[in-house]
């Protein structure tokens, strides 16, 4: 979708539903396609794309992107490609679809490998530690950082980075209030439901934390 093809959709309203949870809504002098809650695609006046899957690797979301796009991105290895770059957030498209500062993929392939078994092994010992030791509930005492985003679940944001979060896999620190804000984070309606089967079986936790760490990956490279 480029620029005018935007004006001519919304005309003079401020929204147009284009399907299913998509809409396109005017932002200034801007235009964005928003997905939910996500503005995954900003349309500025000389046709540039600014892009963001709001940590949603999808197939919903690409699709989304692809269809509005004047390009395709693809996905290899739990990793998204554009136009031979990296995909990142925040990355910027000209109006032929090509990055305006394109990300050379062969260190964050190399850097996602060295990850991937980073998180694999820090899951496994956290499974293994709710087994041995038990679940606490969190509190002030397990991790300072954490406790500090136990009221939105969103720790990245909360800490300004994802620095903190890659301490723990690094030094092996099984933080209660870090599981706590992943379950907040996972946007379900009874979390303290969540919680508790957390406790009572490692393995439960074990998928809680897989599914977070492939959402954020993107964050950890």
């Amino acid at each position: 979708m480029k620029y005018n093809d935007a004006i001519n959709i919304i005309k003079n309203r401020n929204s147009k539903k284009l399907e299913n949870n998509t809409y396109l809504l005017k932002d200034g002098e801007n235009f964005v396609i928003r997905l939910h809650n996500t503005d995954i695609i900003k349309i500025t006046p000389k046709n540039h794309y600014i892009l963001d899957n709001g940590g949603y690797l999808t197939r919903t979301t690409k699709d989304r992107l692809n269809k509005y796009l004047p390009c395709n991105i693809y996905q290899e290895t739990g990793l998204w490609y554009i136009s031979g770059s990296l995909y990142y957030n925040g990355m910027e498209l000209n109006g032929n679809g090509k990055p305006v500062k394109p990300k050379n993929p062969n260190k964050t392939e190399k850097s996602k490998k060295t990850l991937d078994k980073s998180v694999t092994k820090y899951i496994k010992g956290f499974i293994q530690d709710i087994k041995e030791n038990g679940l606490n509930d969190p509190s002030g005492g397990d991790c300072w950082y954490c406790c500090l985003g136990n009221k939105e679940g969103n720790l990245g944001e909360i800490t300004g980075n994802y620095s903190h979060i890659l301490e723990h896999i690094k030094e092996g620190y099984f933080v209660p209030s870090f599981l706590w804000n992943i379950i907040k984070s996972r946007g379900y309606n009874e979390p303290a439901f969540i919680w508790h089967l957390c406790k009572d079986d490692g393995n439960f936790a074990g998928r809680e934390l897989r599914s977070y760490f492939k959402k954020i990956k993107h964050n950890l490279i």
